[in-house]
């Protein structure tokens, strides 16, 4: 199965390029093109990378990747943009939602690159929230299924 990326962008003719660049590079593709219909998607299939119109408004006063982001706090995101000179935030604890920033237009390589950074850095944050949560509850699982409580002394 491919990982799957739900690309969300206002303008047809991007999603399209977003897409086919996609898939040439070993990714499944969906598309929409409005808040409502990635907030639709989303409650329907969880996905763990979004790549968006940096711009996209959202469906009340935040961006749609504000948005996103505070009902899906795992998901991971490549902005998309027109404007130069912005990149992602920084962080040491992997809490950061944003992959990378691709500017518009993008040669296919480079979107290419993003995405699969964008999936690496999902997995990274999907593997720390694992080890925290296993860290705060001292819970363990051993190789038959059952379940051992750890207590801290």
């Amino acid at each position: 199965m491919l990982p799957r990326v739900l690309f969300v962008d206002g303008d047809e003719g991007q999603l399209a390029l977003h897409s086919a660049t996609a898939k040439s590079h070993g990714f499944d593709a969906d598309i929409v093109n409005t808040a409502a219909a990635a907030f639709e998607r989303m409650a329907s299939f969880p996905y763990g990378v979004i790549a968006a119109d940096l711009e996209e408004p959202g469906i009340g006063e935040q961006s749609l990747m504000e948005e996103l982001r505070a009902h899906y706090p795992t998901t991971t995101f490549v902005a998309i943009t027109r404007r130069a000179g912005l990149d992602r935030p920084r962080s040491h604890n992997l809490d950061t939602a944003i992959a990378t920033v691709v500017m518009k237009p993008f040669d296919a390589e480079t979107f290419g690159t993003a995405l699969r950074d964008a999936f690496e850095l999902h997995q990274r944050r999907i593997e720390r929230r694992a080890k925290v949560f296993d860290e705060q509850h001292g819970g363990v699982v051993d190789d038959l299924g059952r379940s051992e409580e750890h207590t801290s002394e």
